[in-house]
């Protein structure tokens, strides 16, 4: 991997700490296709994923105006964390957040299924899946279905 590529991304991670989110959102674009060409799926999902979060900070109404771009660009990056080698500890955080944001935009519906697609890709003996199933019921539960509701606390109970 080229050194200037992992300056590159370290100093866009920077410039998200710092919260120089049109910055970030310029540079993160670069290194992808690079990354990609390589097979270094971690690196390059994970600028994805910081171009995916500087985008909603620089833009306030982009949560709301494009959701179904959200989704789009979420539903990739899922899927290119699944490219990598060991995508589980980087696919299990990615989930949290983006299920955070789906909470904090009151789609319960699309948290809960981030939440069950990731249990499905955890092996029966992770010890995280059942913590999953669980979110998804509650999410099923805040869309007052109750038989999901019930389904995946039955299911996460047998993963226990």
């Amino acid at each position: 991997m080229n050194k200037s590529e992992i300056e590159l991304r370290t100093l866009i991670d920077l410039g998200f700490i710092v919260q120089d989110y049109e910055t970030t959102l310029m540079n993160a674009r670069y290194p992808i296709e690079d990354f990609k060409k390589i097979k270094a799926f971690k690196n390059s999902t994970h600028c994805e994923e910081i171009h995916l979060y500087s985008r909603m900070a620089l833009d306030g109404n982009f949560t709301g105006r494009d959701f179904k771009d959200l989704v789009a660009t979420a539903d990739q990056i899922f899927q290119s964390y699944l490219k990598g080698q060991n995508p589980s500890f980087a696919i299990t955080k990615f989930t949290i957040y983006i299920s955070e944001i789906y909470q904090l935009l009151g789609k319960h519906k699309e948290a809960a299924d981030v939440f069950i697609r990731l249990a499905t890709i955890l092996t029966d003996k992770h010890p995280s899946k059942p913590l999953f199933l669980e979110q998804a019921a509650y999410e099923y539960l805040m869309l007052r279905q109750f038989r999901k509701f019930a389904f995946f606390m039955h299911r996460a109970a047998t993963f226990y």
